[in-house]
Order: structure tokens, then sequence, then C-alpha cells
């Protein structure tokens, strides 16, 4: 028997078993489909908080791009798209471009953006000659960590040009990133927003979450008690990354165990301890984060205590509640009405929650992390009150 670990947590790494994504992964399908028909593809966002498994997914389409004979694209804005002369450079075959290329702007249109070379001749745009380059092989780029590019003249110039290049010809654009992404898009006034299809990708549900702990268990020759498994679920919120790493402190505790092998409550014991450090780790740099903006942390405060209880709110009553927490902060009404939207903006993109595209309503990022920010908030009222 195998002593590999059937878990893997970490950035982007694909589980053996990838549990309650089909909804998602039937879209990306879809939108392959329509591009191996030459279809025209209005392209793609998918967001979410960050270790729900977008990167999983992107890699996940990636294979099966290839599986149809096409080479995929895969970038991030950190190691594929830094400056203007990237964005031919990436899109476009090697063999295409002059031995000096230039992205040479007029203005925002895309049909402006022209490859020139050493001697400044006009080559062509660069959604001229994307069109005839997928004409010959459907191309599919998949950004990652799409909210990361922060160039929006850049950013303009990569949508508009997807945009014409997808009416004419198979081409398709894929952006993944956190909740952020949403309105840095709606920020830099990109058009694609509104007719690109949106993919959220939140926790997953109860059965999904246990199934992503028991299959690959079962799988391995393991067995582990359903109650077991559920308790499993509840501590890790039904989190993606949370369930991959208790999966992998548990193997830990059993991996030189002889199969078929039944977990002992020992070994849930070790494992669960093993998983309380990790998390604790996560949760604690991610509070550090915020403790050095203290309208932050009060308005982290206010949130969690708002959600208690309740899975989803209307933005209208988080910004309220934000603004209700600043009073002594903020006398001034008008001044404290503008920071509560910039604070709700704010911990928005920094996924403590999300808007998922099948409504308005907010949704926590991680629960139980809400409750961690609120518990260490509070210790931290008290020791500052405390007598010296």
């Amino acid at each position: 028997m195998s002593k590999t670990s059937p878990f893997a947590p970490g950035y982007g790494t694909r589980p053996p078993h990838l549990a309650g994504r089909e909804a998602a992964q039937s879209v990306l399908e879809e939108a392959l489909a329509k591009l191996l028909a030459d279809g025209p593809n209005r392209g793609l966002v998918m967001y979410g908080p960050r270790g729900m498994g977008k990167t999983v997914l992107l890699f996940w389409l990636a294979d099966k791009c290839r599986e149809a004979g096409i080479t995929p694209i895969y970038a991030t804005p950190a190691t594929g798209l830094q400056s203007q002369a990237d964005l031919p450079k990436l899109l476009l075959p090697a063999d295409w471009l002059p031995d000096k290329v230039a992205l040479r702007m007029g203005n925002i249109l895309t049909t402006e953006w022209s490859i020139k070379d050493a001697s400044g001749n006009r080559q062509g745009t660069l959604a001229e000659h994307l069109v005839s380059a997928c004409r010959q092989a459907p191309r599919v780029l998949l950004l990652d960590e799409a909210h990361t590019l922060m160039d929006a003249t850049l950013y303009q110039a990569l949508l508009g040009t997807a945009q014409v290049v997808a009416d004419q010809a198979p081409f398709l654009l894929v952006l993944a990133g956190t909740p952020g992404l949403m309105p840095h898009l709606r920020e830099i006034g990109a058009t694609f927003v509104g007719r690109s299809g949106k993919i959220g990708i939140g926790a997953l549900s109860q059965q999904a979450a246990m199934d992503a702990v028991r299959i690959p268990l079962q799988n391995a020759g393991i067995t582990i008690a359903s109650q077991a498994i559920e308790a499993v679920v509840e501590d890790c919120q039904r989190y993606p990354f949370f369930l991959q790493e208790w999966g992998e402190s548990l193997w830990q505790a059993i991996k030189d165990e002889p199969r078929p092998a039944t977990v002992t409550q020992g070994q849930l014991a070790a494992a669960s301890e093993a998983f309380r450090k990790i998390k604790e780790a996560f949760y604690g740099d991610r509070y550090q984060a915020m403790c050095d903006n203290r309208e932050l942390l009060i308005a982290a405060d206010a949130v969690s205590k708002r959600f208690q209880g309740k899975t989803r709110l209307n933005p209208d009553e988080l910004t309220v509640f934000i603004n209700r927490s600043l009073a002594e902060l903020i006398p001034d009404e008008k001044a404290r009405d503008a920071r509560a939207v910039q604070l709700e903006q704010e911990l928005n993109r920094m996924d403590y929650f999300w808007y998922p595209p099948d409504g308005d309503q907010a949704e926590p990022g991680i629960p139980s992390f809400m409750t961690y920010v609120s518990d260490r908030y509070a210790e931290k009222q008290a020791l500052e009150q405390a007598p010296p």
C-alpha cells in the first residue's frame, strides 16, 4: 500500500479527490467546448476567498485543454504580466514576434495597441495578430491572482484585446482571484466584467466536505467513523484548504499503520492538535495584518458581531454597523460615512467577507476567523483598559 499522502495542502496543489466543484467544472468545460467548436467566448471570472481552490480549478482546466490538444497559457501578474512588453510575448507564438517587439499605445482602444519593430514600423495591432494566431490554433489564457494586476492601462489592454479576439477566433480568457478582483475590475472601467461569466468559489457543501476527507482515506485503505468526519468538517468550516491540512495532519498520525486500518480516538486527537496549531498560525498571521490599522480592526470586530448566527447579510447593513462602531473614533458624521464605506471595501478585498455571484448578499470568508478576530480584539481591549 502506498505511503504517499492522499492529501495535498498547499498553493494550487490538486488533491487526488477534487470534491464539490462539479458546478464550476461544468462551466469551465462548457467554455472549452465552445472554444473547440469555434464559437465566440465571453470569458470567465472566477473568484472567492483564498484557499477555496481557484488555482486547483485552473490547473484542472489546463489539463482538460491539453487533453483536447490545446497548450494553455498559465500566468500570474508576478510571473508573466508585469509590463506592456509582456502582453504580446504572453499572447502570441514566439516565432510571430519581431526581434525587438514594442507595444505602443495611442489610446485605450484595442485597435490602437500596435506591434512595431525596432525601426518603429507598424506590424499590425495585437488583436489582429492574435486573431490570426487563434485561427491557426485555439488559445486559452489562465490568469491567476488576477486581483494583483494593478496597472490599469495594461489591464484594459488585456481585457479589450480579449473581447475583440474572442468574437472573431477561438480564444478564451479566464481570470481567477480573491473577492477583491470584482471591485478592482469595476474601478478600472472594465466592460469585461459585464460580459463575462462569473464563477463563485466558496465553502464546500457539507457532503462534499465530508467526501474530501472520507474518499482519500478510503482509497488508502483507511476507515474513519462518520461522526468523526462530521466533527472534522465542523472544525474546518467546510474550507478546502483546512480540510487538506487536517487530512495531512491525520495522515502523519496513521501513515505507518498496516492496511486496512481504522482511525482511533488517539489518532484523531493527535491530528486535531496538529491542525489546531496550523489554524492558529494561519489566523494569527491574518489578524496581525489588521492590527496596524485600528479602524480596520474595529470594523472587523463589528462585522464579526453582526454575522453571529447568520450566514448572509445585506451590504448596507454591514456599512451601517461599521459606521456605528467608529462613532467615538470619528465624530464627524460625513467623514465617518466615507470611512465606513472604505473599510467595508477593504474587508471585502481581504476576503474577510465576500459577495458570491448569485446575489448581493455578503457571506463570511471563514466564519471561525471572524470569531477569532473578535476574541483577540476583546483581549486587546482588556489589556489596554487594565490599570498599570
